[in-house]
């Protein structure tokens, strides 16, 4: 009878750490994803952050592999040059069960680029009030074919 107890004892102990492992690593990550938008006649693609908790989302950085692309806040002249520049994005707060949208871009380097390469996108964040304070990261793969399909699909309509 005894054995039986620590059998139950040593099983709920797993539960409680399977339980634990998830809540830490896997538990309130944000959403990452492609999004298409259509402003002005020209798609662009935006990286999408979407929290899905209920306190704030501290972004602290978001990288790109390869080095040929990058996020830029936003379309204007500044955010992209800035962009360029610093090959990273750091800093930003989303609200809770709050979307971010990022710009991603292509920049040239005089070489003619691969047919089809992967790209990863890397976002290193936080959780705002939480005991765990290392940031962790959530990656988003694709594909550079993607990503062109997504900006030459379907029509766009003229008003």
């Amino acid at each position: 009878m005894l054995e039986y107890v620590f059998k139950l004892g040593s099983l709920a102990g797993l539960v409680s750490a399977g339980f634990l492992i998830f809540d830490r690593f896997f538990a309130h990550r944000p959403t990452l994803s492609l999004h298409r938008v259509v402003e002005h006649y020209a798609p662009e693609v935006y990286l999408r952050i979407v929290n899905n908790h209920d306190s704030d989302l501290i972004i602290h950085s978001i990288e790109c592999s390869p080095d040929r692309w990058t996020i830029a806040e936003d379309d204007e002249t500044k955010a992209i040059a800035t962009a360029v520049l610093r090959r990273k994005l750091t800093d930003h707060v989303i609200p809770p069960k709050g979307t971010h949208l990022l710009l991603i871009i292509r920049i040239s380097d005089g070489t003619t680029p691969k047919a089809s390469e992967a790209l990863t996108f890397i976002v290193s964040w936080n959780l705002s009030g939480e005991a765990w304070r290392w940031s962790r990261k959530s990656k988003l793969k694709t594909h550079t074919d993607r990503i062109d399909q997504m900006i030459r699909s379907g029509p766009i309509k003229h008003p």
